[in-house]
């Protein structure tokens, strides 16, 4: 993801392969919504589901925003924010 992408999920989900019914596995690879080092800053992700990976939910640079997003089933971080975001 690049500096300054919105993304509307309008309701749909991203779903990964992890699930955490009786615990979740130990932390590995995998990010449903993911911005690479120096880039993902002023985005907003908003309106939809994350669940089912491995590492985080949602990772992005500095200067984002999430929106009614319901992050579930992931094993190390749900969001994973860089400095003055806000959920």
């Amino acid at each position: 993801m690049g500096n300054g992408v919105d993304i509307d999920l309008n309701g749909f989900e991203i779903v990964g392969p992890v699930s955490c019914l009786g615990g979740c596995p130990a932390p590995s690879t995998g990010t449903g919504i993911a911005a690479t080092i120096f880039a993902g800053n002023q985005c907003a992700v908003s309106n939809g589901k994350v669940r089912g990976f491995a590492e985080d939910g949602i990772r992005l640079g500095q200067q984002t925003e999430v929106r009614h997003v319901r992050i579930t089933d992931i094993a190390r971080h749900g969001l994973n924010l860089g400095g003055s975001s806000s959920t």
